[in-house]
């Protein structure tokens, strides 16, 4: 069965939207076994947007979830040639929004999707997930790394889901039931599911899909922190502060209090003499640093005095991470080397990179550029590292 049901007897289409929630189930029992998805689905559809061939699913009933029915992907070396898309009716970037699927990855084969933030497809991903063939898992995008690991059970029907706050911007990661990572994205969006086999070794089957949409009604005044920026590093390193605050009211922004609390200390700023329209964002950098502390400690960001007063909704004035740094081992430093040489285009990236990490862990950072090809080649360097590159 395959369905869509908006609830509510009124959708708006003017303003911020509609105010319905949306939610939709496939636990593909309405087909018969063989028939591509998206061609009998107006639901689903595929990168291209080209169905019923090699980009798009067939159904299968050699393992099932639940009933009799699900679909299968099987990769090439080369990355597809499925990658089946399940567009989100819209780019949502606030209220609640609820993802679930079940998917069976049998041990030694791997598993990929992703979250798409805008309806044009490829613009920008909000979110990659790589199932791994030795039953762990990966999440992370471009633009926020690395946003938490875990575990799966292999050989078996696992329940994945993705809750979000969009409004707040908190991301929640489930695999069967248990919140496996709770996280920001620098990219707090979404409008599609995407999933693609990278590999070869990406199989596995795909049953029970469902989503939901639950809509946010803005209040008359309404600032929220969105998102919390400290950089992780080594314990005693100071760090710049960065905090983005999003007008999620109808009303202009036009000034407020900010402040950040970390490891015992506080540090305030006042922004004032700015238009923050409605469902934009204001990026303040603090004044004052965060010194890097031993342990795992919270920083939480704070916005107050929202137009010279009480906004209407506080639920969203408050926004916290957990920073645990790297206690570096006593007298030790880490050698980094890179190949290099003044004939090479692509080498002004790893310049940079050098730079960035002489930067973020001067004294514990030791970079060496071992040129070849050039006037600074040093020879027995250049011939004892080219083996290796």
């Amino acid at each position: 069965m395959k369905k869509i049901t908006l609830l509510g007897a009124v959708a708006l289409l003017f303003g911020y939207g509609s105010l319905s929630a949306q939610s939709f189930s496939d636990d593909f029992e309405s087909y018969n076994v063989g028939d591509y998805i998206g061609a009998n689905s107006s639901n689903w559809t595929t990168w291209s947007g080209t169905t019923g061939g090699a980009e798009d699913a067939k159904v299968v009933n050699d393992k099932a979830a639940s009933g009799t029915n699900s679909i299968y992907f099987a990769g090439s070396a080369a990355g597809g040639p499925q990658d089946v898309v399940l567009p989100f009716q819209g780019a949502h970037e606030t209220g609640e929004f609820v993802y679930a699927m079940k998917m069976f990855i049998e041990s030694g084969k791997t598993a990929y999707f992703n979250f798409q933030a805008e309806t044009a497809i490829g613009t920008t991903w909000a979110l990659d997930c790589n199932f791994n063939g030795d039953g762990t898992f990966t999440l992370n995008n471009g633009v926020s790394g690395s946003m938490g690991l875990g575990l799966y059970n292999n050989d078996a029907w696992v329940n994945v889901e993705l809750k979000i706050n969009l409004s707040q911007n908190i991301w929640q990661f489930y695999v069967d039931g248990t919140m496996e990572s709770e996280f920001q994205n620098g990219t707090n969006k979404i409008a599609s599911l995407d999933l693609f086999p990278l590999d070869a070794t990406g199989q596995w089957w795909v049953d029970d899909v469902s989503y939901s949409v639950t809509p946010y009604t803005l209040p008359t005044l309404n600032a929220g922190v969105s998102y919390v920026g400290i950089e992780n590093g080594l314990v005693g390193f100071a760090r710049e502060v960065t905090a983005k605050v999003r007008n999620l009211g109808t009303t202009d922004l036009t000034s407020f209090d900010i402040s950040v609390s970390y490891n015992g200390a506080t540090l305030n700023e006042t922004v004032t003499g700015v238009t923050v329209t409605s469902l934009t964002e204001y990026d303040v950098t603090f004044s004052g640093t965060a010194t890097l502390a031993a342990g795992t400690n919270v920083a939480s960001v704070t916005v107050s005095n929202v137009n010279g007063g009480t906004d209407d909704d506080s639920a969203d004035d408050t926004k916290s991470m957990n920073i645990t740094p790297i206690t570096p081992g006593a007298g030790k430093v880490v050698v980094g080397e890179e190949a290099t040489g003044t004939w090479c285009p692509w080498c002004t990236r790893g310049t940079h990179f050098m730079h960035v990490m002489e930067e973020s862990y001067k004294g514990y950072w030791a970079g060496i550029a071992v040129h070849n090809g050039d006037p600074m080649v040093v020879s027995e360097y250049d011939q004892g590292i080219g083996a290796l590159i």
